[in-house]
């Protein structure tokens, strides 16, 4: 197991009891049992965190090491809790978060390919084939996605950011509000080329909703049409309040419209 570096570990420890210590465990260099006792064992007292975390580093890889406030007083010790392995080492260190950690040039690749729509699974890809040490997982690349929305969307809320990115790209859009609540009721929207050929193809068209599908657990109507050649196109969707006919009637109308 790698060493966990300050973010990973240690920004919860405010919330916890002082007395409470926090334990992480590294990779030995060697096979099977290694004893490290005399690496990591120590009387030295340090300033803070910071300084414990940077001796840490600096001596290695270790296994059962400790640190933890001093009781009483000011400054963190490190305490050896145990100093041999008794069972096969990892052959990588996939799925550590701080190994896995993603660099500055790595942020940015993430956020310029996200931009562009790249799936995470190609991100990943991409920083593999760059450098075949890279230990990071999807999961991580998935977190730095999320960072990178979030920070695009700043004070917007997501629907508010759904607006304006719908009047952005110039998406064709109707949405509808309880008169009494004025809670949005459903949201239909559809892009200008999707209008090009539904006009085109309109002979068959198929219409489906699909349930639990988003965090908002929303019925998502999607209207597809299909082409002279046999292929599928999407022709526009709806996020519905719930399935209810007097609900229906609205996107269907818009869905007319659109002809």
């Amino acid at each position: 197991m790698g060493i966990l570096g300050e973010n990973d570990l240690w920004d919860g420890l405010d919330d916890v009891d002082m007395e409470q210590s926090i334990t992480y465990n590294a990779l030995d260099n060697e096979d099977m049992t290694h004893k490290c006792s005399e690496a990591f064992t120590t009387n030295e007292v340090f300033r803070d965190r910071d300084e414990l975390l940077e001796w840490a580093r600096n001596v290695g890889y270790s296994c059962g090491l400790r640190g933890k406030p001093v009781k009483g007083g000011q400054g963190w010790m490190v305490e050896l809790i145990c100093g041999s392995h008794n069972h096969d080492l990892a052959e990588t260190m996939v799925g550590h978060p701080y190994a896995g950690r993603l660099i500055v040039e790595e942020k940015v690749m993430v956020e310029d390919m996200t931009k562009t729509s790249v799936k995470a699974r190609n991100i990943l890809l991409t920083m593999k084939e760059r450098n075949e040490k890279n230990v990071t997982t999807i999961k991580q690349v998935y977190n730095a996605m999320c960072v990178h929305r979030r920070s695009q969307r700043g004070h917007r809320t997501e629907m508010q950011q759904f607006m304006l990115l719908l009047e952005r790209d110039m998406y064709v859009h109707w949405c509808r509000c309880e008169e009494v609540s004025n809670v949005m009721q459903d949201i239909f929207w559809t892009h200008p080329d999707s209008l090009k050929l539904v006009n085109s193809f309109n002979i068959v068209i198929l219409m489906d909703s699909t349930y639990k599908t988003n965090k908002y657990r929303m019925p998502l109507l999607e209207v597809v049409g299909i082409t002279s050649t046999g292929l599928t196109f999407s022709v526009a969707f709806c996020l519905l309040a719930a399935e209810k006919e007097n609900i229906f009637c609205g996107p269907l109308i818009d869905l007319k419209d659109c002809f």
